[in-house]
């Protein structure tokens, strides 16, 4: 996880990657375990707007591809120890 002023950035398999660009599964679920990560997270989360985004990288065999698209960020819900980031799916231009 990294986070580039308005926008948060995180890493999907090949498989779930292209589900999530395609609009199949506009969410991702993460834990965040990590305090220095987590506290990075809260305060995301407390400035979140209309113009916060999320960037998905494509990774295979735990390396990037160079694939990645953004979306809008629609709703962060936490469940137990995991939050779910949903996004706007838009079609790419």
């Amino acid at each position: 996880m990294r986070i580039v002023g308005d926008t948060i950035i995180f890493k999907s398999t090949t498989e779930n990657y292209f589900k999530e660009f395609n609009g199949f599964k506009p969410n991702t679920i993460r834990e965040i375990i990590y305090p220095s990560e987590f506290k990075q997270f809260v305060d995301f989360i407390k400035k979140l707007s209309p113009d916060s985004k999320i960037r998905i990288h494509e990774t295979k065999n735990g390396e990037e591809t160079g694939m990645s698209f953004e979306r809008y960020i629609t709703d962060i819900t936490p469940f137990e120890r995991y939050y779910i980031i949903s996004w706007k799916h838009e079609e790419e231009k």
